[in-house]
């Protein structure tokens, strides 16, 4: 007890000393700060004390723990008279659906206060003069800020700005901030107008979406999604399909899109960010990659490939470009893939994901993924050409046979004899009861039942009028019973029988064989549980990744690289600026002795 008292007496004389020694003259002003010293000396000793103490309070903050919260979206509805009023109703609960989902996803440094979206147009501005820095005018007809589609962001969710001409301090028009969008992060305008994207005879798009207002970081604060009136109409609504098309839709708002790479950071453990070495997107292999950290650990642990160190995400090429998709080759039924895909083989992956992290702007609750077995342990070559043809999932011709989920029968879908494809579904599931009738008379449609690959065929001593040769192999419905690491299939009218993972089965009164796949993918179920209304909003996650974000400037009209920003206030009187300085030394002192302590 008494060497630690001693220690403690020792610590704080030490401390005493390196506190007031090299500030002799600061700290009489602090037990003196109702002084007024000479005013110009004071303030050219006090503005490299600031100076000093302000570099200092940054490698402090770097050293903080950052808090992300869980982001929050603020759908706003905009739609016209091509929708019932149940329509929109129906439309509101999808994107609800939506943003619950990414809620639970993502979590961001919250915006302080109100969300107030910065204007973007300031075409001039004082090089000199008393107005040096400021906006001169706006542009010839400016009437507002535009998203996608030219819909009008509305005024109330605007920073207000200030125009000045060159012989007086006072501005000549200002127009105030708006009141901004409480308890939001992002703001997501819904909309539902035909436009040329939505032409059936043109385009088969769903809905399109886009982001529209950048934080100064260069995350996204801002997106439109517009749903094609056609797929919202009551005859052709599909929740689930409106409801996965909304969470890929706001993904890319949010910011997997190729206009919106390059504003990626890479940000270390101290919160110090930058960007990340370019060019992000490389070929090889003959496949454009991705190469950002979290993505490459993602593919490399996905994969198993431990051997290459450029193992990105594979982006897809359109009209010789990167697109802001995944390439459906090596990512088929991911989210972020281009290719339309049944709802219930579409996932939300690890690896889409992981480009949220490498973003810089998200941290991501990778637990809320779905199951992804696409190509799992594959390895490198995993659907490149000259592998892919002996690769499993893949196909070559029009046969059929199962989905790689299993969920439903499939049709290779590869363009010639000579590619590879790969079984995209185009018949009923295997999990809806069905009443129609079957080509197969063994096949059963329930809510447990599976694709197998099967060439069963009616034993010709059984059923001589049903009697035929063992068929091809093809895809067939049969029911599932999973327990443990082991799973059952039964046959219309036939018993269980256990199904060994990479044997074939044969079935009594049956000639022919059903191949055995997987425990995983006969028994999983891919899909994560969605969070329900009641669910509790996930904790706050704490992080080194990078400092807090203020909200964004409300004074410019015009981004800050075409405006600089006018410099803060520093308006203090002395005395004030002796007090400020002296409290916050002393609790960086108290700061210091909590850590050494703790």
């Amino acid at each position: 007890m008494s060497l630690i008292k001693g220690l403690n007496i020792i610590f704080t004389w030490t401390t005493f000393l390196i506190l007031f020694e090299p500030y002799h003259d600061i700290t009489e002003s602090c037990f003196y700060d109702r002084q007024t010293p000479n005013q110009n000396v004071f303030d050219k000793q006090l503005t490299e004390v600031w100076q000093s103490y302000s570099r200092n309070q940054r490698r402090l903050k770097r050293h903080s723990k950052i808090v992300f919260n869980p982001i929050r979206i603020s759908p706003i509805y905009s739609f016209d008279q091509q929708l019932l009023s149940e329509e929109r109703e129906a439309l509101q609960n999808v994107i609800e659906r939506a943003v619950r989902k990414i809620n639970a996803l993502f979590s961001v440094v919250s915006v302080e206060g109100p969300l107030l979206l910065p204007r973007s147009s300031c075409p001039a501005i004082f090089i000199s003069g008393i107005n040096k820095g400021k906006c001169a005018r706006i542009p010839k007809g400016y009437t507002g800020e535009f998203c996608m589609d030219n819909f009008k962001i509305p005024n109330t969710h605007l920073q207000g700005f200030v125009i000045y001409n060159r012989t007086s301090p006072d501005p000549i028009n200002v127009y105030k901030d708006g009141p901004g969008l409480a308890n939001a992060d992002f703001v997501l305008y819904v909309t539902s107008q035909t436009t040329a994207l939505c032409n059936p005879y043109k385009t088969s798009a769903l809905a399109y979406a886009a982001s529209c207002q950048l934080q100064g970081e260069g995350r996204p604060v801002a997106g439109q999604v517009n749903f094609c009136p056609r797929t919202v109409k009551s005859q052709k609504f599909d929740e689930e399909l409106l409801y996965k098309t909304a969470v890929h839709e706001l993904f890319h708002a949010l910011g997997f899109s190729n206009k919106l790479f390059d504003k990626f950071q890479k940000c270390n453990e101290y919160g110090e960010c930058q960007a990340w070495p370019q060019p992000m997107l490389q070929l090889s292999d003959g496949v454009m990659r991705l190469m950002t950290d979290a993505v490459i650990r993602e593919m490399k642990q996905h994969f198993n490939c431990t051997t290459r160190p450029d193992f990105g995400g594979p982006i897809e090429i359109t009209n010789e470009k990167p697109s802001s998709h995944w390439d459906s080759m090596f990512m088929h039924s991911s989210v972020m893939g281009s290719k339309e895909q049944k709802p219930y083989q579409t996932l939300i992956d690890p690896i889409t994901l992981a480009v949220f992290e490498d973003s810089g702007w998200y941290k991501v609750n990778y637990s809320h993924a779905d199951t992804f077995i696409w190509g799992q342990d594959q390895g490198c070559s995993f659907g490149l050409k000259g592998f892919c043809e002996s690769q499993a999932g893949f196909c070559i011709g029009s046969h059929t046979g199962c989905h790689h989920l299993r969920l439903s029968k499939a049709r290779c879908n590869a363009p010639d004899t000579s590619t590879c494809g790969v079984f995209a579904t185009d018949q009923k599931p295997c999990f809806i009861s069905s009443n129609n009738s079957s080509s197969f008379d063994e096949e059963i449609f329930s809510d447990s039942s599976r694709c197998f690959l099967s060439t069963l065929a009616v034993a010709e001593n059984v059923y001589p009028e049903q009697g035929m040769q063992t068929q091809e192999e093809s895809g067939r419905c049969y029911e599932r019973k999973c327990q443990q690491d082991a799973f059952f299939i039964r046959v219309r009218g036939g018993d269980w029988i256990l199904c060994q993972p990479g044997s074939y089965v044969q079935v009594p009164n049956y000639e022919g064989a059903v191949q055995c796949p997987s425990h995983q993918v006969i028994c999983s179920e891919f899909i994560y549980p969605e969070p329900s209304k009641a669910d509790v909003v996930p904790s706050p996650i704490t992080s080194t990744n990078r400092p807090a974000v203020a909200p964004a400037p409300s004074l410019s009209l015009c981004s800050q690289a075409i405006c600089p920003q006018e410099p803060e206030k520093t308006g203090y009187n002395a005395a004030e600026v002796v007090h400020r300085f002296c409290s916050l030394v002393l609790g960086n002192i108290l700061f210091t002795l909590k850590l050494f302590f703790s």
